[in-house]
């Protein structure tokens, strides 16, 4: 069981999330570089799942990921990163479900995925006592 899957296929980013994160949310975490291994590890029991918008070499972008992650768990929290937030992707992301869009560029980006993160889970809660889950 993995609470939070982040797909994340540029190394680089992938260690800089993965020191924004160390220590500082209580959830297990998972970076994928892959997106197909990514999506097979979603499970009713992922929270939330961190999206890199643009993937290399492939023909989905995060949009696409994000679609199919909702097929396998609709309660799901997506959160959108980007190293360019450009309205129109911010638009189509909140359109298609996206808990919330993260600039990678910002100076805040840390402090916004911790952030992000917790006010998923926390919004998960209250829907899942809510629904009766």
């Amino acid at each position: 069981m993995i609470p939070v899957a982040i797909f994340e296929d540029n190394k680089d980013d992938g260690y800089f999330i993965d020191r924004a994160l160390k220590g500082k949310i209580k959830e297990k975490y998972e970076i994928f570089p892959d997106p197909d291994l990514f999506l097979r590890s979603i499970t009713m029991d992922t929270g939330v799942c961190i999206i890199d918008y643009k993937i290399e070499g492939d023909g989905r972008t995060g949009i696409d990921l994000m679609l199919e992650v909702f097929k396998i768990n609709r309660l799901c929290k997506v959160i959108m990163m980007s190293v360019e937030v450009k309205s129109e992707d911010f638009m189509r992301s909140t359109q298609y479900g996206a808990f919330r869009i993260l600039d990678k560029m910002s100076k805040y980006f840390e402090v916004d995925l911790v952030n992000y993160i917790r006010a998923a889970f926390g919004r998960l809660a209250i829907e899942k006592e809510i629904i009766g889950d």
